[in-house]
């Protein structure tokens, strides 16, 4: 916050605008206007509506403020009424930091913001770098700055492929350190049995139906009574705001639009009415991933949010489910930081992006054009902890096979490497790879345009970070070193068609 500082000091009931020392908030200007408002270089705090008497900014400036019967009342009221504010605030943006800091749906942007404050005006809130923010992009902590891919966790528990569920002293645990609003914590512990009967009964994910009333109501806290933008009233209990349908345990209630919707006589029946409605309307039709359920639950953003709370309920209760990507550096050249569902942090290189893209390699070549194989030897490289860019080997002509044997990984070759190879792969190496990427670790395949590829037009490598089951189809994460090409979860008989080696990659 720029401009010039100011110091006000209390006399009577009045502040002055001198050098004292009470309260200082560096502003650029003060408008007098019909309520009591303070703009501060790009934004304002409004504290109470009241009358003010025109002054002007100098020295020794009064500023009064009259209450509905004439009387000259406190300058900054919401301050002056708080001891806690009076104890902490010796400045707006600490004002600010306290309130962050009171509900559990911002309390994490909080490093994010003092970064970006000091950004903007210089002042060390305690974030200075990016590298202080590593752990929020990381473990997907920060909703706006993330391209979430975690939707298609599996949340039928018997479902092959699925989440692990949680028993029900991992979820106690879960909410406890991941709530901390004391209402939100409360309501959804006094619910702990109906989100673990769900689970029981129709193998809903427990950490789901939390995941969901976290994103619809604040685990109950946020209704029409006090948020006008909100349809639903609280005494209807319907936390994961339930359109009414035919099956319900619940009785049919009637917003001002005339939507009709879910009405119970607690948040518990409310879980327990949910459960019913995923099993009936979602799982008997198929619709077990979190990806599909957002189609008709709401919509495919409503997905990815529940997807990022899911995780950090999984996080908070010590289990790691990984599948979440983030966005990277481009400038560095990698696009997204993909973690896998074993915990390994890969950095997912392009070969066409980055300063590197037009540097030689093998001779006249560049790593854009011929940079696959070193490309994805450095995604790999990244989720074993090992810096490595694909510019650093720019001049040369490595060996991929060495230069992964060389940074002290086992390599284990399947099929062939080369222009010459004409056959695919046999399908028992198949099976192989699915069971090394269960291990937790990674592998690379070379796949050709010739032998029925579609991942490129002649030949190319990408890596193999990740596995799973989703509806019967066992499916592979790729992560594909061309940029504008698909890095995603693929069907693994897709990604194996034209396939000639792979590289089974451990440590």
């Amino acid at each position: 916050m720029m401009g010039n500082s100011y110091k006000y000091t209390k006399n009577g009931d009045r502040y002055e605008l001198t050098n004292g020392p009470v309260i200082e908030c560096n502003i650029s200007k003060i408008n007098i206007k019909e309520e009591i408002k303070i703009d501060i270089t790009g934004g304002n705090i409004t504290t109470n509506t009241q009358e003010w008497k025109n002054v002007d900014k100098g020295t020794n400036t009064h500023i009064y403020a009259k209450d509905s019967n004439g009387n000259y009342e406190k300058f900054l009221l919401a301050y002056d009424k708080s001891k806690k504010a009076k104890d902490l605030m010796n400045s707006i943006s600490s004002w600010l930091f306290e309130l962050l800091e009171e509900n559990s749906d911002t309390v994490e942007i909080l490093d994010q913001l003092k970064y970006l404050l000091y950004v903007y005006d210089g002042t060390d809130y305690g974030v200075t770098n990016l590298d202080d923010l590593i752990d929020l992009y990381e473990s997907n902590n920060v909703i706006s700055l993330m391209n979430v891919a975690g939707t298609g966790y599996v949340v039928k528990t018997d479902e092959s492929g699925a989440l692990p569920a949680l028993t029900k002293e991992q979820l106690e645990k879960a909410i406890i350190a991941r709530y901390k609003n004391t209402q939100q914590k409360e309501n959804l512990l006094n619910c702990l049995d109906g989100f673990i009967e769900i689970q029981n009964k129709y193998n809903v994910n427990a950490a789901l139906a939390v995941a969901i009333v976290q994103n619809e109501s604040s685990c109950g806290t946020n209704f029409y009574e006090n948020n006008p933008k909100a349809y639903i009233s609280k005494n209807t209990y319907n936390w994961m705001s339930l359109k009414y349908w035919t099956e319900t345990s619940g009785t049919k209630w009637e917003d001002r639009k005339g939507t009709t919707w879910c009405s119970y006589n607690s948040f518990n029946d409310a879980i327990l009415d949910l459960g019913a409605y995923l099993s009936q309307r979602h799982f008997a039709e198929g619709r077990v991933t979190i990806e599909d359920i957002a189609v008709k639950y709401c919509d495919e953003k409503w997905g990815e949010t529940v997807a990022t709370y899911l995780k950090e309920i999984y996080d908070a209760a010590g289990i790691s489910i990984g599948g979440i990507s983030v966005e990277g550096d481009q400038t560095q050249g990698y696009t997204s930081i993909y973690t896998s569902t074993s915990g390994k942090v890969y950095k997912e290189y392009k070969q066409n992006l980055g300063s590197y893209a037009n540097k030689p390699i093998f001779g006249n070549k560049t790593i854009a054009s011929h940079g696959c194989g070193i490309t994805s030897v450095c995604i790999v490289l990244s989720g074993y902890g090992i810096e490595c860019s694909p510019g650093q080997y720019a001049g040369t002509s490595p060996t991929l096979y060495t230069e992964l044997q060389s940074k002290g990984l086992t390599v284990q070759r399947l099929g062939k490497f080369d222009d010459n190879a004409n056959t695919q792969l046999s399908e028992s190496y198949k099976s192989t790879l699915v069971d090394h990427l269960k291990t937790g670790n990674a592998a690379m395949i070379y796949v050709k345009k010739s032998l029925g590829s579609e991942f490129t037009n002649n030949v190319h490598y990408m890596a193999i970070l990740d596995t799973r089951e989703r509806n019967g189809t066992t499916e592979i994460y790729v992560s594909n070193p061309w940029e504008g090409d698909e890095t995603a979860w693929q069907n693994i008989n897709r990604v194996y068609k034209g396939a000639t080696g792979i590289y089974l990659i451990s440590k």
